[in-house]
């Protein structure tokens, strides 16, 4: 499959700084005195390479005091305040105190009681040959560790954004500009492609590989990301069973396509296709395997099953990745990477409380007629709140305001 038809730039929007919007309904002014060192705990800054606005109270319309720079540690003080449909933490930095988002912290665990945890760490992939191309887990937010973990010297690092379908790439070397796969961009849980320096030899032409013999599926099919028509998405497959893997995606799928590292050729899978024509089967594919998947441009997606729903009054609110059009709705949005699950944001994901990561549920009068699931967490989404991904605040707050004017909707949990 050639890396052109997919080459593209692509810089993820950030945190911007926050604009003003809706009227306060509070305006409680802190100052350093409120602070003390026996209150204290600590969060990190996650704005996705920009900065989080510290305000001088938990609205909106207060004063910015100062744009924190992402991933600053700061020191939380007690108190958080619901307003402008946020969540408000009180916090502290090294010359100042205010409020903040509380949706843009990721609370550091206390060094004395945190369980010792299992870090990603990037590993060597098998190497290709010169001028060929590997795949794995990168395992790290950074590119450059990605690159010396390597047992090869390596020209480029990519890989593929399913919802956008454009091409992320690291050149080391490459001025920063060039660079669209980054520190920033790039998270420990992404595929990438690896590509080894040097000329790709001619074509190799020995017999395919066969990994195993096994006469059923292994292993269990994962879903992945949902492309755009024609569209690519990858991920790691889960199973040896490339039918069964195309019987767990959301959407109709009209190609499976797999790197046999060695000799540098695509192994595919074609539905329907007689077993002769289809290189990518049971003894040639791992649940360990990278494959690539694209959405048919023209076949209908399968159809959900209509399952049985139980209703609750849930609040609802939003959150989004680009600050577009009514510029003082929202607060500054840049939530346009990786999810909890690991998938890209999309249409029809929502942040959940962690107890209900998976459940999928309609909203009453929603408009969209979208079923959701919960994909993502945040610091203030808890027990029955629900806070639903747009692309920008105007499709967000237009969409609230249809369907939880007050605030609170009425939900469908899909059992």
């Amino acid at each position: 499959m050639p890396k052109s038809r997919l080459l593209s730039l692509l810089r993820v929007v950030g945190v911007r700084p926050g604009l003003p919007a809706l009227a306060a309904t509070l305006a409680i002014v802190v100052t350093l005195a409120s602070w003390t060192p026996a209150e204290a705990a600590s969060a990190r800054v996650t704005a996705d390479g920009d900065c989080l606005n510290l305000r001088q109270a938990p609205s909106l319309s207060a004063a910015i005091l100062t744009c924190i720079a992402d991933g600053t540690v700061v020191t939380l003080v007690p108190g958080v305040v619901t307003a402008d449909a946020l969540d408000w933490q009180q916090a502290r930095t090294a010359t100042a105190v205010g409020w903040v988002a509380r949706r843009h912290l990721t609370t550091l665990p206390d060094p004395a009681s945190a369980a010792p945890s299992e870090p990603f760490a990037p590993s060597a992939f098998d190497p290709p040959p010169p001028g060929g191309l590997t795949l794995g887990i990168a395992g790290t937010a950074s590119p450059q560790a990605v690159i010396a973990a390597q047992t090869f010297p390596v020209a480029d690092l990519s890989t593929i954004d399913p919802v956008t379908q454009r091409y992320l790439t690291y050149i080391p070397g490459a001025p920063a500009i060039v660079n669209t796969l980054d520190d920033a961009t790039l998270r420990p849980e992404m595929v990438v492609m690896v590509r080894r320096a040097g000329t790709l030899p001619p074509a190799d032409t020995s017999p395919i590989a066969r990994l195993g013999t096994s006469p059923v599926a292994l292993g269990t099919a994962r879903p992945f990301p949902t492309p755009s028509r024609d569209g690519l998405t990858l991920g790691v497959a889960g199973t040896n069973d490339a039918a069964a893997l195309i019987r767990t995606q959301p959407f109709a799928v009209d190609l499976v396509v797999a790197l046999e590292v060695s000799t540098q050729r695509w192994l595919t899978y074609m539905p329907g296709a007689p077993e002769w024509v289809n290189t990518l089967n049971r003894s040639t594919m791992r649940p360990t395997t990278v494959v690539f998947i694209r959405r048919s441009a023209t076949a209908p997606d399968p159809t959900p099953p209509v399952m049985a729903a139980r209703a609750l009054r849930a609040p609802i609110t939003y959150y989004y990745c680009t600050q577009t059009g009514f510029a003082d709705i929202g607060d500054g949005g840049g939530f346009c990477g990786l999810m909890r699950n690991g998938a890209p944001v999309h249409a029809g994901a929502a942040s959940c409380d962690r107890a209900n990561l998976g459940q999928r549920f309609r909203v009453v009068g929603d408009p969209t007629g979208l079923v959701y699931t919960c994909m993502d967490t945040g610091g203030g989404v808890n027990a029955e709140h629900r806070d639903i991904w747009f692309a920008t605040n105007d499709e967000g707050y237009a969409w609230r305001k249809q369907v939880a004017p007050a605030g609170f909707a009425t939900i469908e949990i899909i059992e």
